[in-house]
């Protein structure tokens, strides 16, 4: 790893850290079973990975529920759990084992996705005065897209020392199809709403059930 990688990694390690430790500092959280849900249905589905074509990394469902808690949790509850599902997917079942350096990055780059997401998806929200869910977890999508590729592209930037916009395009361009795809069912989960603990359950396992079925079908396609 070059100079410039390995300082570029610390660097968000270190944002991610403080904004880590600034959720963990400002905790509050309204509705602790909707947190609960969230948590540990992102932490479930970050374990789906799959690798497409032409990157070293993968992908997971677990955004699906980062978007989620974006459109219905507090910021600090979101960097919670997108910080959980960032180091569910890095260390599980890895091919190789993860040393401090990557689990740090992965961290790291969860926690100012997650935070950044909300922060400005709300930040937006709240200027233009739209409040539909559609709007709202269009814009997520979207800031969640961006920031998470962006900060991936940079390392794969600095580690091949290849063109940044070939390297960003490339990433992007193969990760769209499955960020749409994920969007819809976060929508479909946050118009059906948390209320019953039964319904909370059913969703839960419905959604479970779709997406393990999704990936695995995805993951035959890309074989």
């Amino acid at each position: 790893m070059t100079k410039l990688a390995l300082t570029y990694a610390w660097t968000i390690i270190a944002i991610g850290a403080a904004i880590l430790v600034g959720a963990a500092w400002q905790w509050q959280s309204a509705n602790g079973t909707a947190f609960g849900v969230c948590l540990a249905l992102a932490v479930f589905a970050s374990t789906l990975k799959l690798t497409l074509p032409g990157l070293t990394g993968t992908i997971s469902p677990g955004f699906v529920f980062l978007l989620i808690s974006v459109a219905t949790l507090s910021w600090t509850e979101t960097v919670i759990i997108a910080v959980a599902a960032g180091l569910t997917q890095c260390l599980w079942k890895s091919k190789a084992p993860p040393n401090p350096l990557q689990i740090g990055f992965a961290a790291g780059t969860m926690a100012i996705t997650g935070g950044l997401t909300h922060g400005v998806t709300w930040g937006l929200v709240a200027m233009r005065g739209a409040d539909g869910m559609v709007v709202i977890l269009g814009v997520a999508g979207v800031v969640l897209l961006v920031t998470n590729t962006l900060i991936v592209s940079t390392i794969l930037c600095l580690l091949k020392e290849a063109p940044f916009q070939t390297i960003w395009r490339s990433v992007h361009c193969r990760t769209v199809p499955y960020y749409l795809a994920g969007g819809v069912l976060a929508n479909v989960w946050v118009r059906a709403g948390f209320t019953t603990p039964a319904a909370i359950a059913l969703l839960a396992a419905i959604s479970v059930y779709l997406l393990s079925l999704c990936f695995r079908q995805l993951d035959y396609c890309v074989e």
